[in-house]
């Protein structure tokens, strides 16, 4: 038997028979495909959507496929683009710890929009027990602080970290992926409509290549959870499988190797009027 995770508050942790423990550590999805930073290197390429907001129904319709294949997940983050521009968010947030009762829910946001939370969100987060984590960047401190204040003042906030430098995740050149599986190496599956892919490169790499005129491979890391005769075993085996991308994304190397090859830059964002460049994803050399 394994003991879920944490359990439900006031109750003790439910066992569940080994044979049936199917399990994910981690899963998250986009509630805002946009974000108001827009910065430079975004790994969910939001500063280069054209997409606003996920369709909510059929985001739902994947996620209770899911449950039905997936009953436990130790983890599950909301985040885009930046979440807290849906004013569905409480929809969201009761929809998903409705599913998941016993998940660690996480609003991923960078604070600009949070001391205009609304006081139907606030109560949401805090009936639900979900936080919300803070990425913090460097051109935005002095505007955050009173947002960080106020989700600290009604008990819904999260941690704290500082995101000072982006990583070129992508090479034109191919070099062979090292490993038998993604599974302990890439750790940031996402949930878009009806399908999980296994990171959020190739999740949202259609846009990077639509807006850069670009073929990068789009094939693989994809389970179609619809798919008839999917199991829980089927659905590990192809989320973890290496696939062609995999060729030519940097995000698995060590910091020391990506320091040797200039493909991490200090933060920034994109002006408005400002052209995004392939540049700013892309290792040429």
């Amino acid at each position: 038997y394994v003991a879920v995770s944490p359990p439900p508050l006031g109750t003790c942790a439910p066992l569940v028979r080994y044979a049936d423990w199917h399990a994910l550590d981690y899963i998250e999805f986009h509630v805002s495909h946009v974000c108001n930073l827009n910065c430079k290197g975004c790994c969910h390429f939001s500063s280069l959507t054209k997409q606003k907001l996920p369709d909510y129904d059929e985001l739902y319709r994947g996620i209770t496929r899911l449950k039905e294949l997936v009953p436990y997940i130790k983890e599950i983050h909301l985040l885009g683009g930046e979440p807290l521009i849906n004013p569905e968010l409480p929809r969201y947030a009761l929809r998903t710890r409705d599913l998941y009762p016993n998940a660690k829910i996480v609003v991923v946001s960078n604070a600009l929009l949070a001391d205009r939370l609304t006081d139907e969100t606030i109560d949401v987060f805090r009936k639900t027990d979900i936080k919300v984590s803070i990425t913090a960047y460097p051109g935005v401190f002095d505007k955050i602080e009173k947002g960080i204040a106020f989700l600290q003042a009604h008990g819904v906030l999260g941690n704290v970290h500082t995101a000072t430098e982006f990583t070129k995740m992508l090479s034109r050149n191919k070099q062979p992926f090292p490993y038998q599986t993604t599974e302990y190496v890439c750790h940031c599956p996402n949930l878009v409509g009806t399908k999980l892919y296994a990171c959020p490169l190739i999740a949202y790499l259609p846009d990077f290549n639509a807006q850069f005129h670009l073929d990068f491979p789009t094939a693989g890391g994809c389970v179609d959870l619809m798919e008839e005769n999917m199991t829980f075993e089927k659905l590990r085996e192809d989320l973890y499988r290496p696939f062609p991308l995999c060729e030519q994304c940097r995000s698995y190397l060590t910091e020391g190797i990506r320091a040797a090859n200039d493909d991490s830059f200090s933060w920034s964002s994109y002006k408005p009027g400002e052209t995004p460049a392939a540049s700013d994803w892309l290792l040429e050399k």
